[in-house]
Parts: structure tokens; C-alpha cells; sequence
């Protein structure tokens, strides 16, 4: 791994970042990144980076493309966050769009989310929802789909899954499964706290 030499200004900045932000999660280098234009980085010494991440590959278009700027302004003037408590237009044409790229569908459908997490507790949702006879895209050979999950042991987006399951909000059935998630032997040494809208794990 590179090791990058840290001035003043870069020393302070992870400093300030170590005593502000909880560790849970870790840099790749210790870079402070103050700007960036296409592919590249510039950080507070004025340093330029040649970004080959791009943000995990989620500016994969480039930092500050001016399209995208342009489209980000004119929305935020719009309309800002509404969550999950309205109807939105836009979030309607952009998944019709969407699904116009899956023509090997039969009438596609599509869920918005920003972490992979919510990905796979989104798809955990959907799997454990019976769908229609129609929508149903494999089968056991008699019109059935076959009970249970099937997933990878250890991956990245699973931390999160563990944890979710742990959340006593909601109802008696849920507050039950969260008793069974408290037995979990991977949850070990943790407690549920947390109010109205969810739990979270505290050291036990």
C-alpha cells in the first residue's frame, strides 16, 4: 500500500477526524480530499490524486460531471428528501426507465436503495413475500417456488443483516423474532436499546 507523507494541514484534518467520527468504518488512505473533476482528486494541500475508486464506484461518470451538478441543482430547487412517506414523479419515470433495460422480464420492477445492505433486506422482503402465480420466475417443476433463503455466509452486506434482525420495532411477532435474534450466537455480548423506531447493539 502507498504510503502518503502528511503536512500540517493533512495532520490536523486527521486528527479532527479521529477525536469527531467513530471508527467503524476505515480509509484506504490517509488523504483529505477537498475537491474533485472527472477522475481526479484534490486534497488540502493542493495535491492532485488520480482517483481510480470514484467513491466505490458510485461517481463512475467522474467528480462533478456538469450534467449531473445541473440535474442535482434543478431537483434540489424542486423538491428535497420525502423518504418513504410520499409519492414522488420522479422516482416513478426513473424506475419506468429502468425497466425499460430489462427486457428479459416479465413486467420488471424496481426498489430504490443506497447501501447493499438495505439491497439484501430488501431482497429478503421480496423472497419471503408470496408473489402472484404470474410473477413467479423459477420454480420446483409443480408451479411452486421453493421455501428458503439462499445466501453467503461472511459477505460484506451481511454484518448489517445480522443486526437488523436484532430491531424490536414493530409488533408481538416482531418483538419475538427479535428474541430469537438475541439468542444468535453472533450477536453475543450485545443489547437491543433504542426507542420508537428501531434498536440498535451496544456492547452487552
Amino acid at each position: 500500500m502507498t504510503t502518503f507523507v502528511s503536512t500540517s494541514a493533512t495532520a490536523e484534518w486527521l486528527a479532527r477526524d479521529e477525536a469527531a467520527l467513530a471508527g467503524v468504518l476505515s480509509r484506504t488512505f490517509g488523504i483529505v480530499a477537498v475537491a474533485g473533476r472527472g477522475a481526479w482528486l484534490t486534497d488540502v494541500e493542493g495535491r492532485r490524486f488520480l482517483d481510480l475508486t470514484m467513491g466505490i464506484a458510485v461517481n463512475n461518470i467522474g467528480h462533478c460531471h456538469p450534467r449531473v451538478v445541473a440535474a442535482a441543482e434543478q431537483q434540489l430547487r424542486r423538491l428535497m428528501h420525502t423518504s418513504v412517506t410520499v409519492h414522488q414523479q420522479r422516482n416513478v419515470e426513473l424506475a419506468e426507465r429502468l425497466a425499460q433495460l430489462c427486457p428479459f422480464l416479465d413486467e420488471p420492477q424496481v426498489f430504490f436503495c443506497n447501501t447493499g445492505a438495505e439491497a439484501v433486506e430488501g431482497a429478503m422482503k421480496l423472497a419471503r413475500r408470496p408473489p402472484p402465480p404470474r410473477r413467479r420466475l423459477a420454480d420446483d417443476g409443480q408451479g411452486q417456488v421453493p421455501p428458503g433463503l439462499r445466501a453467503a455466509r461472511r459477505r460484506h452486506h451481511d454484518r448489517a443483516v445480522r443486526l437488523s434482525a436484532a430491531s424490536r420495532w414493530g409488533g408481538g411477532r416482531h418483538r419475538r423474532r427479535s428474541r430469537r435474534a438475541r439468542r444468535d450466537p453472533r450477536l453475543a455480548g450485545a443489547a437491543v436499546v433504542g426507542g420508537r423506531h428501531g434498536g440498535r447493539a451496544r456492547p452487552g
